[in-house]
């Protein structure tokens, strides 16, 4: 999945992004993807999130830390929570694109 491959490269070379933008199709698994792979705090600035209440899913795991225009910026820090765990309780959002 393409949400996926940028990680696995990133792991590769033992980067651990400080900053991600979500926008695009699938917008909600990029988000669930940065969340899953962040190993150091990490912002995520996901675009067009104001008027699109479908993405609003994204609060059960994290709420916005501020609103900038159209989009929100979430603080995010690394979980406890493994991959499985994740995927466990949001496959579904996973499979379907924005």
């Amino acid at each position: 999945m393409a949400a996926w491959r940028p990680w696995n490269i990133l792991r590769d070379q033992q980067i651990n992004p400080d900053f991600v933008l979500v926008d695009g199709r699938w917008r909600v698994p990029a988000f669930l993807a940065a969340v899953i792979n962040c190993q150091t705090p990490i912002k995520i600035l996901f675009d067009d999130y104001l008027e699109r209440n479908h993405y609003h899913v994204v609060e059960s795991i994290q709420a916005p830390a501020k609103m900038i225009g159209r989009a929100a910026l979430f603080e995010v820090e690394p979980s406890e929570r493994s991959a499985r765990d994740f995927l466990a309780d949001y496959l579904p959002l996973f499979l379907k694109p924005d």
